[in-house]
């Protein structure tokens, strides 16, 4: 293959085409890095390492509204790294929520307590039926499960909850107060 001699593994890098949120004056704007800096002869601009602290590659990261701007590799490895889980899973920073919602199978007021076999009645824990719509930082509004936001961001969903004086409802009333 004639093209593999002019196969340079320095000017491939792991992080082109990855989205990620970058500080842009007093808040986060999302980029997406869309290629490796050349110099003007062509040249990638510094070296690649597999060890993120040591890979001294400038890479241009293009903004939402168009603005292309330069930055280190480290540094973005940084901020990739900041927002996802040990899965690889990118998370949401929420900046409101905005709205809620439950479907049929959301537990009715009147259902709150169950009966165990011993005749002794507790409180049912469930979030089941209920969905939050959030508004992220980077822009997207997205309706999450509340089971889900409820494990992220249990303050901020409790502050919702008893500003929207859902309190009473069984999704909440066994862990909101104890939030708070």
């Amino acid at each position: 293959m004639p093209e593999y001699d002019k196969f340079d593994p320095n000017a491939f890098n792991q992080y082109i085409n990855a989205e990620l949120l970058l500080p842009g004056g007093d808040s986060l704007l999302t980029g997406k890095v869309i290629a490796r800096k050349k110099d003007r002869d062509g040249n990638p601009v510094g070296r690649s390492n597999a060890n993120p602290i040591l890979d001294s590659c400038v890479l241009e990261v293009q903004f939402n509204d168009g603005v292309v701007k330069e930055f280190a590799a480290n540094v973005i490895a940084k901020h990739i790294y900041s927002q996802v889980d040990s899965e690889r899973r990118r998370h949401l920073i929420l900046d409101e929520i905005i709205d809620h919602r439950k479907d049929g199978s959301a537990v009715a007021p009147d259902d709150l307590y169950v009966t165990n076999r011993n005749d002794n009645q507790h409180m049912r824990r469930t979030t089941k039926g209920w969905k939050l719509s959030v508004q992220g930082k980077d822009g997207p509004v997205s309706w999450l499960q509340l089971k889900d936001l409820k494990e992220s961001n249990p303050v901020e969903v409790a502050e919702y909850v008893v500003a929207n004086k859902l309190v009473h409802m069984p999704a909440f009333v066994w862990w909101v107060p104890h939030t708070l």
